[in-house]
């Protein structure tokens, strides 16, 4: 792991049992972990872990494909910003010190998830958002994993 041919590197899906043994074994830390993350999903033991080492955080499927439409509570929160729920919810990721990637090719939609940066939460409201943490995926995976969350190939029971 030591030849020195990664001046930066980048991980996705790393829990932190992953993150750890990854930071125990090398010299260059990742720069940055992609991961799934939402109000439903937030990862908050995992966000603690990043910030403690230095590694930035990239929110993917950050408005849960849309899951989150259904949330009276996100609905109330967006309706005291007059906001969009997609709208409070990039908002949120941006105050937890977090870049989201949200998916869409739809020009409207891409205006309004760029219309975060002229409002902030309250910190109240910053708490409700939290407080909506179900620990819930909106991926399934098609795969298994070792104890560390590794995934492991199932046809000869190595790593990948």
């Amino acid at each position: 792991m030591e030849e020195g041919l990664a001046k930066a590197i980048g991980v996705s899906n790393f829990e932190e049992p992953q993150l750890r043994w990854l930071l125990d074994r090398v010299s260059t830390k990742p720069l940055v972990n992609q991961a799934e993350i939402h109000p439903h999903h937030s990862k908050e033991p995992l966000r603690a872990l990043c910030l403690e080492k230095g590694v930035a955080i990239t929110a993917y499927s950050p408005l849960a494909r849309g899951q989150l439409n259904k949330s009276q509570n996100l609905i109330r929160v967006a309706s005291r910003y007059s906001r969009t729920v997609p709208q409070i919810t990039l908002r949120w990721h941006l105050q937890k010190g977090r870049s989201a990637i949200p998916k869409s090719g739809d020009p409207g939609r891409i205006r309004e998830n760029a219309g975060i940066f002229n409002f902030e939460l309250a910190e109240s409201d910053v708490k409700i958002i939290d407080k909506q943490n179900q620990d819930r995926s909106v991926l399934t995976p098609k795969f298994e994993v070792d104890s560390l969350g590794f995934v492991i190939d199932e046809a000869d029971g190595s790593g990948f």
